[in-house]
């Protein structure tokens, strides 16, 4: 596991899982776990779910109180980008032995909700791969949105890059980051010069700096997947007038 994003509201890691290994079964209380596979093939078992083979480019949605495991059915290591809200600790049935958590002890329960009874409103997984890439299709559409995690694809041509004058906008209350997924995207944050980004990168606008984000003209299209840690995301942009 390599950490890449750390804030307050939510941490991302790349995790490698080798040729023929399994996650313990578990689930998160209360947040969805989100992934992007990004080399390999994973089987993913949702509770309530057909299980399915997630691809370099997949976008995977896993519901809270949904038991899941996550299994390497490929022969070379799979590899994937996984979102977490800060604080959203893993539970286990009692047929696994929990992973230790620094600070906490896991003591046998029963809980009476289980996993919804109602089907979650987003999707469980995109194929990315098949239904964007090399296609003429913009902006994707929200991924995943709730009251507490947010996430959309945006994508779209290439396009000349705006003087450094344009600041764009930055967010008050939290961190913005993004996962590339196509193209080569370029970002002016404040304090930095103009830089592009390219597939399996990972970019972050820190809270309340200044950011300006957009698909660089080196590629016909390009997308980058943001994670926010809810909407609505309010974009403060510079005044004008008097």
């Amino acid at each position: 596991m390599q950490p890449i994003v750390r804030n307050k509201d939510q941490e991302a890691d790349y995790i490698s899982m080798g040729a023929g290994k399994k996650t313990k079964q578990k689930m998160y209380p209360d947040d969805r776990l989100v992934f992007i596979v990004w080399d390999g093939s994973i089987k993913v078992s949702i509770d309530g779910y057909e299980p399915f083979v997630a691809t370099k480019g997949f976008m995977v949605n896993v519901p809270f109180r949904h038991l899941f495991t996550l299994e390497n059915v490929g022969t070379t290591p799979a590899l994937r980008f996984e979102v977490r809200q800060v604080g959203s600790v893993p539970l286990y049935p009692v047929s696994e032995t929990p992973d230790p958590v620094k600070g906490m002890t896991y003591v046998k329960v029963t809980n009476l909700t289980g996993p919804a009874k109602e089907k979650d409103s987003n999707p469980i997984y995109v194929d990315y791969m098949k239904e964007f890439n090399g296609t003429d299709k913009p902006y994707g559409g929200k991924f995943v949105w709730d009251d507490h995690f947010t996430s959309n694809i945006l994508r779209g041509k290439g396009a000349p890059v705006p003087p450094d004058t344009n600041k764009g906008h930055f967010h008050v209350g939290w961190t913005e980051f993004w996962f590339i997924m196509e193209g080569k995207i370029g970002i002016k944050i404040e304090g930095e010069k103009y830089f592009t980004v390219d597939p399996g990168d990972v970019m972050t606008a820190a809270q309340g700096r200044w950011h300006r984000a957009g698909n660089d003209p080196a590629a016909p299209w390009s997308t980058r997947v943001p994670f926010n840690p809810r909407p609505p995301i309010l974009h403060n942009f510079e005044a004008t007038g008097d």
